[in-house]
């Protein structure tokens, strides 16, 4: 993601790894948020059915 600045020197190692970081917390996050909405919905479904 960030290997154009990082070689173009025009940003610092750090501050790209940063934002790498940052990009792959906020994906896990939505990723996790998704999954329990669905097992929300789920355990709702199966609520209502028993």
């Amino acid at each position: 993601m960030g290997g154009p600045l990082l070689l173009s020197g025009k940003v610092a190692e750090g501050t790209v790894t940063a934002a790498d970081g940052m990009a792959a917390s906020v994906e896990c996050i939505n990723f996790a948020k998704d999954a329990n909405e669905r097992l929300d919905k789920l355990m709702k479904e199966l609520m209502d059915d028993a």
